[in-house]
C-alpha cells in the first residue's frame, strides 16, 4: 500500500463551482449540449460519449469536469498545467478527449488504475469523475503538480483518486489493472516505467504513440470521432513477455 499523507477533504462554504447550475435541466446549463466549435463550451455532448447514463448523472459528470476546468484555468500560469493558447479550448482539446478514453478502459478490468506522469491530471482526473467505481493513482514527479492533483481531489471531492509525488519507476504498491499515460513517449516507456506494478494480464494504454513507431500493438483505436481524432494505443502485460 501507499504511504501518503492526505489532506482532509472540505470544502469552503461559497467556493467557486464552475459555470454549470447543477439544479437547471436545461441542456444549455447542464454542459451536455453541443457548443459552438471554439469557444469554452463542449464541442461534443457528454451524453454522445456515455450515452447509457441517464440525465442526472451525466449533469453531475459535467459539473464535476467544468469545476476541474475551473481550476485549470485558475492555476493554469502558476504552475504551467496547459499552455495559454489552450486555455480557451480546454474542454474540447484536453478534457472530453481523457474522457473519451473511458469506452476502451471500460473493456477490460479497471478496479485499479495508474495515470503516469498525470501532469495537470489528464486524463486521470476526468476519467476518475466519469469513472467512480474505479480507483485511480495519480503519479507525479513535480512537486507543485502533485499539490495542484492534490488540490483538485479535496476540492472536486474525488473519494476515488489518490495523488502519489514522486517517480513511475520509484513506486511500489498493490498492483494495477491498467496503466496509462498521454505523457510518456509511447508504449514501451511506459512499460518500461510501471510493469512492476501492473497485474500479469494488466493493460498499457497511451494516446502518444510515436509517429512512424514499429512497436507491437495489440489494438489500435480513436477516439469519439466527434472529440478530437487521437489515436488510443493498447498492449496487455501478457503479450509484452
Amino acid at each position: 500500500m501507499f504511504h501518503v499523507k492526505h489532506a482532509r477533504s472540505t470544502r469552503p462554504a461559497g467556493s467557486p463551482v464552475a459555470n454549470i447550475d447543477p439544479n437547471r435541466s436545461s441542456p444549455e446549463h447542464n454542459g451536455l449540449k453541443k457548443q459552438n466549435p471554439g469557444s469554452n463550451a463542449p464541442g461534443v455532448s457528454l451524453a454522445q460519449i456515455r450515452p447509457s447514463l441517464e440525465s442526472a448523472a451525466l449533469t453531475a459528470m459535467a459539473t464535476a469536469l467544468r469545476s476541474y476546468e475551473t481550476e485549470l484555468v485558475k492555476f493554469a500560469s502558476q504552475v504551467n498545467l496547459v499552455s495559454h493558447a489552450d486555455l480557451p479550448r480546454l474542454f474540447n482539446r484536453h478534457i472530453l478527449p481523457a474522457v473519451a478514453m473511458g469506452a476502451e478502459i471500460r473493456l477490460h478490468p479497471r478496479a485499479r488504475i495508474l495515470d503516469v506522469g498525470s501532469g495537470a491530471g489528464l486524463p486521470g482526473i476526468p476519467l476518475a469523475i466519469t469513472n467512480p467505481a474505479s480507483h485511480f493513482v495519480l503519479v507525479e514527479a513535480r512537486r507543485r503538480r502533485a499539490n495542484f492533483l492534490r488540490h483538485c481531489v479535496r476540492q472536486l471531492r474525488l473519494p476515488n483518486v489518490t495523488v502519489v509525488h514522486g517517480r513511475a519507476e520509484d513506486l511500489h504498491s498493490d498492483l494495477f489493472d491498467i496503466a496509462l499515460s498521454r505523457a510518456v513517449g509511447g508504449l514501451q516507456q511506459l512499460q518500461v516505467a510501471v510493469r512492476h506494478v501492473v497485474q500479469p494480464h494488466g493493460l498499457f494504454l497511451t494516446t502518444q504513440q510515436s509517429q512512424g513507431s514499429s512497436e507491437p500493438l495489440d489494438h489500435v483505436s480513436k477516439l469519439h470521432p466527434s472529440v478530437l481524432s487521437t489515436t488510443i494505443a493498447s498492449r496487455h502485460r501478457a503479450s509484452c513477455g
